[in-house]
């Protein structure tokens, strides 16, 4: 896959994907602020890996940096790597949520990716513009949170008996 949006679709419980190094936003639509990418219960996320795809040993985080922006209407100050360094780079109208998780459980792994560019100030729920998490217990690892920005939350937000293993 080259969109992790088609990937997730795609998967069922029990598979892993993983994400090669560069820049996923959860959608092409500037408009489409409620987009983000939505966690399949069963399905772990691995990021770290190089371009082109590779094995798992050939997996670092720290080279292959694996981004999922909220940037949608690709305006927003960013370093090198595609990340918002500072809320105040965000431009515009993002995502209100990057990422969301919703009844997912403990067999989940979110590992090696950074979350950035996400915009949840005047968005209805004004929490977890990173990531949102409710009714979740899975486990999130190996996490950057950068330039997000919310009232409550802004890189992460744990409701509704959430207990996620961070």
């Amino acid at each position: 896959f080259t969109s992790l949006t088609a990937a997730l679709g795609a998967a069922s419980s029990g598979q892993d994907i993983w994400v090669a190094a560069g820049v996923y936003k959860p959608t092409t639509n500037p408009l489409d602020r409620d987009a983000s990418f939505q966690l399949v219960d069963g399905v772990s996320i691995y990021g770290g890996f190089p371009p082109g795809g590779g094995t798992f040993a050939a997996r670092n985080p720290a080279t292959y940096v694996t981004v999922l922006s909220g940037d949608i209407d690709n305006n927003d100050t960013v370093d090198a790597n595609g990340v918002v360094a500072d809320p105040s780079g965000i431009v515009g109208a993002n995502s209100y949520r990057v990422v969301t998780g919703s009844a997912i459980s403990s067999s989940v792994v979110v590992n090696g990716l950074t979350i950035t560019g996400g915009s949840n100030v005047d968005g209805a729920t004004p929490s977890g513009a990173g990531m949102a998490l409710d009714g979740a217990d899975f486990a999130l690892q190996n996490l950057t949170f950068r330039g997000n920005v919310s009232p409550e939350g802004g890189a992460l937000s744990v409701e509704n008996g959430s207990s996620p293993t961070i």
